[in-house]
């Protein structure tokens, strides 16, 4: 074996071993990844769910304020010296 062969030898392995044992650690490292990728979108879209939970349930709070709001003012307005 030449200089140049052995130094390539030498690189591919870098202290993992076989160039084989590289591919299997990039195959694990790449499945690994891909879990994490599926985890992070469910996730996401839990949290846009929850968000748009959140968006519907502000608006309904919101209308159930005005109306109370409205419903005080009709009051107020009928009862004028209430507040006199």
């Amino acid at each position: 074996m030449s200089a140049k062969t052995l130094q390539a030898v030498f690189e591919a392995t870098d202290g993992c071993g076989v160039v084989g044992e590289k591919d299997r650690r990039i195959r694990e490292l790449s499945s690994e990844l891909h879990r994490a990728n599926q985890q992070l979108a469910a996730c996401r879209e839990q949290l846009r769910m929850f968000m748009s939970y959140i968006e519907e349930h502000t608006k309904c709070l919101s209308k159930t304020v005005e109306g109370a709001v409205h419903d005080i003012k009709e009051v107020e307005s009928h009862e004028p010296n209430l507040h006199s």
